[in-house]
């Protein structure tokens, strides 16, 4: 049986690049994003490079049941996954105070609760075929507290943390764990509200 890999966040930026270098491998993929249209340009680039399986699947990573409803959708399908990369995540650029209600919740749905939720299933199932990969995308936001990004600075730290003590847990069962802490420009300040994070000071 082919082993896919789903991709969260696939239909831009870092998750549209990390597509493309399993695509390269040939190892057939899951591509998801709520972006259909976007999705569907990607999974179409992508056959240029690749002659195994795409699958795409739309939907809302920010749901409560986001994470059950993914790893049941790939059971329903009968995909095995081997690979699995947790990359959608979005941040703000504003004050707490200054946020709409309720908008750093979704946030930590997203970047920490479904990361968490997608791991622990499709771990279970990487343990019984004793071989795996996670792969968990932070940023180097994760190792500093960022005014204006409060929430977000520490969802990263958090998937830092989270990834490198899993990693640890995991030695010796041939599943891996790794985290990704990037910095590069992508899509990501259009939806925070922001074309460029200003250089932060630290006040004594």
């Amino acid at each position: 049986m082919q082993s896919y890999v789903p991709v969260t966040g696939a239909s831009t930026g870092i998750g549209r690049e990390i597509n493309r270098c399993f695509a390269e491998d040939q190892i057939p993929l899951i591509l998801v994003s709520p972006q259909l249209e976007e999705l569907e340009k990607v999974g179409y680039d992508l056959m240029e490079v690749s002659k195994q399986p795409i699958e795409l699947i739309s939907m809302n990573l920010s749901n409560l049941q986001a994470a059950s409803e993914l790893f049941r959708r790939t059971e329903v399908l009968g995909l095995e996954v081997e690979y699995l990369v947790n990359n959608a995540g979005f941040g703000n650029f504003e004050k707490v105070q200054g946020l709409p209600e309720g908008k750093d919740e979704e946030l930590l749905q997203l970047n920490t609760v479904t990361l968490t939720g997608l791991t622990e299933r499709f771990l279970a199932k990487m343990l019984e075929q004793g071989r795996g990969l996670i792969s968990n995308v932070a940023s180097t936001s994760a190792f500093q507290p960022i005014p204006n990004m409060a929430a977000y600075a520490a969802s990263k730290a958090y998937a830092l943390h989270y990834s490198e003590a899993l990693a640890e847990e995991l030695i010796s069962t041939g599943v891996r764990v790794s985290v990704l802490c990037p910095a590069t420009a992508t899509e990501f300040g259009k939806r925070a509200g922001v074309e460029m994070i200003p250089f932060l000071k630290v006040r004594s």
